[in-house]
């Protein structure tokens, strides 16, 4: 046997040597094993938000807690109110030099949008709310916060000119035409 024979074979025993001191799958480096993902969950798809149907168009009546009508006008497309009134509040005083009562009535123009199923006005001496249950139904409350009433004496009444504040709060319902 000559050297380069001698080499070759120590070379095949050396890689022999080396191939089954590594054990199955280490010789080219481990063998690699999946990692499990987790599947993350379906995303549901949104359903549709049903949209509730416009209100009525026209001029809706009621009353209030306390019985005085209430109305308001909703528009054609049924966006908007275009009116909205109270009548015949009553009031009472003793601080005219005399007991004085009577009524009158708060009346909003303007357009007011209705969205979500409402609408409101506000200001630093009046405000409303109201909601719609369904498309011929409302609900709502409306409060005097703080109301200047002037009082002025006829002639054959022997009451002076009186200016007193006015305070009220309540609930009204309604109906479609």
């Amino acid at each position: 046997m000559n050297n380069s024979q001698r080499t070759v074979i120590i070379c095949i025993l050396a890689g022999n040597l080396l191939i089954l001191s590594c054990g199955p799958g280490l010789l080219f480096g481990p063998t690699p094993t999946p990692t499990p993902t987790a599947t993350p969950p379906a995303t549901p798809t949104p359903l549709a938000t049903p949209t509730s149907p416009a209100p009525a168009p026209g001029l809706w009546k009621g009353t209030t807690n306390d019985n005085h009508p209430v109305s308001f006008e909703v528009s054609a497309s049924g966006d908007q109110v275009v009116k909205f009134l109270i009548e015949n509040i009553e009031f009472f005083t003793k601080d005219c030099g005399g007991e004085t009562s009577g009524t009158f009535s708060q009346t909003t123009e303007g357009l007011l949008n209705i969205a979500n199923d409402q609408f409101n006005f506000s200001n630093e001496n009046y405000s409303f709310k109201g909601q719609f249950i369904s498309t011929t139904t409302a609900t709502g409350t409306y409060e005097f916060a703080r109301v200047t009433i002037k009082i002025v004496s006829p002639p054959f009444y022997s009451l002076e000119a009186c200016t007193f504040d006015f305070v009220l709060s309540g609930t009204w319902t309604a109906e479609a035409p």
